[in-house]
């Protein structure tokens, strides 16, 4: 009976060394796990300039747009927005709609021309509606223009629409950008959780960094003039981005430089290089 019990014993502690070891095995490969995965390169993110529009030959800043984004899922869809004579938010790209100043028409005399593909000019509130609709995958890089008529009209017009993104629960899904600073400093003002970057490049990082934009969205030719502006930015916690990036060579360059996001009027380009160099081992 003793060597009967003697023998269970043996037994148990022989099961429980190796469940130790195991559990060692495991810890081990773990750890080696995370130290390899430091090495490898973070995917850089498609932000698609005024939607993916290039592709499928779609009206750029359209509904259409924004959702080929999706469909592609880029991590971002640019688009712009102005304001109208009526106050009226409206999704189009320059200060002029088919030869209409739109600051200075009313919102009932821009519809009146629909865009190439048949679509109406979407308002603001229009367009995140639609782009909230089935979407995991993609950001709203909204960016907010300044006003002809003055600074005071457009931080009106910021401050509109901000409330239309809250309006509709959407604050978080969106990334604002602007050329101008103030804008950006009056939407981190009325929340520090805002998302936002900044397009010009008159103002130091350390600028950004003391007054709360997140991001540096600068035009790929500055990054490559100054590449000590890359390291600071990244010391300082900002994030990066440029555009408007079409070309593979810059593309490559801004993939292996570890930027954030790079904004193409071609993302599914970017998607597919910023893939093939995520999973370098080493840096060249």
């Amino acid at each position: 009976m003793k060597k009967l019990l003697s023998l269970k014993a043996d037994f148990f502690k022989c099961v429980f060394s190796l469940f130790l070891i195991h559990l060692v095995s495991l810890f081990l490969t773990n750890c080696a796990t995370k130290s390899s995965l430091k090495s490898v390169q973070k995917q850089t993110l498609a932000v698609a300039h005024r939607g993916a529009w290039k592709a499928k030959g779609l009206p750029g800043n359209s509904i259409a747009a924004f959702r080929e984004a999706i469909r592609l899922k880029c991590a971002g869809s640019e688009f712009d927005v102005n304001m109208t004579a009526d106050d009226s938010l409206v999704i189009t790209h320059g200060p002029n709609y088919h030869s209409m100043p739109i600051e200075k028409t009313l919102y009932a005399d821009l519809i009146k021309v629909n865009l190439p593909n048949g679509e109406k000019l979407p308002t603001l509130r229009e367009f995140i509606i639609a782009g909230i609709r089935n979407n995991t995958t993609t950001r709203f890089f909204c960016e907010i223009k300044s006003s002809s008529q003055g600074q005071e009209r457009g931080l009106y017009i910021a401050d509109k629409v901000y409330k239309t993104f809250t309006n509709l629960k959407a604050q978080r899904m969106v990334t604002f950008i602007s050329f101008d600073y103030e804008i950006l400093k009056s939407l981190v003002k009325r929340d520090s959780l805002v998302d936002t970057q900044y397009l010009n490049n008159n103002k130091t990082l350390e600028d950004l960094e003391r007054n709360g934009i997140k991001g540096a969205n600068f035009r790929y030719p500055v990054w490559q003039k100054h590449p000590e502006y890359i390291k600071l930015a990244k010391q300082k916690g900002l994030i990066l981005n440029s555009g408007t990036v079409n070309d593979t060579l810059t593309m490559d360059w801004l993939i292996d430089k570890k930027f954030d996001y790079i904004s193409s009027d071609e993302p599914h380009t970017v998607i597919k290089r910023s893939k093939i160099k995520k999973f370098k081992l080493f840096n060249p």
